[in-house]
């Protein structure tokens, strides 16, 4: 038997939804409630207090899982295409995550606006005196082209 909640869901029968049972159609399938559980364990130990830094990464991490179980996931389970509004899936879970999160974003205070520091002006070279090499080759200065 493996401990993984996950794995055990999947071994049993598979849940098929069936949109003629109006309570099937309100409760969330097995693997909705084990993402639903994983998210409620993460968000339980991080999201209090969290920066926007642990903000993102909490994203990062609830995006990551959701993406992680989609691939494992049946075909009925994995796209939220045909699916009845009412029935929350793994996707209705997914989305639901990122919301909160995204509403815990939006009441942080918005970072200080400041401008941007002028850009260093490039040193400026002296300019190079000819040898003389270069005055038996090429002639005198023109002073008209400061050459």
């Amino acid at each position: 038997m493996t401990s993984s909640s996950f794995e055990r869901i999947w071994n049993e029968r598979l849940f098929v939804y069936d949109p003629s049972k109006a309570l099937e159609r309100q409760m969330p399938c097995p693997f909705a409630t084990a993402f639903q559980a994983w998210v409620d364990n993460l968000f339980e130990k991080h999201l209090d207090g969290a920066d926007r830094v642990r903000l993102n990464q909490l994203k990062l991490l609830v995006q990551d899982k959701f993406f992680e179980l989609r691939t494992h996931l049946p075909n009925e389970h994995r796209n939220d295409d045909g699916r009845d509004p009412d029935h929350p899936c793994v996707f209705s879970v997914f989305e639901r995550s990122i919301a909160l999160l995204h509403e815990h974003e939006l009441n942080l205070e918005p970072p200080p606006l400041t401008h941007p520091a002028q850009p260093a002006l490039p040193p400026k070279t002296p300019k190079k005196r000819r040898g003389r090499l270069d005055e038996l080759l090429f002639g005198d200065e023109d002073p008209e082209f400061g050459s």
